[in-house]
């Protein structure tokens, strides 16, 4: 495991990130945003923390790396701002530059998050 991810890890484990209320998201989708930003990969799973309010498909996140993994794209609920805050937080805390932008017609949120 790498020394960022040791550290992301650490972070969430011990509740230390200061960033906007986002208190009653899942740990495990925290953990598992974290170790896609330290080695990023293609990865999709219904989000834990929103399972009281949304059907399976409406939790959906997905990340998707491009352009030779210098690109890592997120889709999610355009609902979940919280989750948005978390990401863009955590993206300005390591210092990668990130584009974000939406699609209202289909409730979608989406963030590139460019890692070179």
């Amino acid at each position: 495991m790498s020394k960022l991810s040791e550290t992301l890890l650490k972070e969430i484990d011990d509740n230390k990130l200061l960033v906007e209320d986002i208190s009653y998201l899942d740990n495990y989708d925290k953990r598992e945003i974290s170790k896609i930003l330290s080695s990023p990969t293609n990865k999709k799973w219904i989000l834990k923390s929103f399972n009281k309010e949304y059907i399976d498909d409406e939790r959906e996140i997905q990340f998707t790396v491009k352009n030779g993994k210098r690109i890592l794209s997120v889709e999610f609920n355009l609902d979940f701002y919280e989750l948005t805050n978390y990401i863009v937080d955590l993206c300005d805390d390591l210092g990668l530059p990130i584009k974000t932008g939406f699609e209202k017609n289909t409730n979608i949120q989406w963030i590139e998050i460019h890692l070179t």
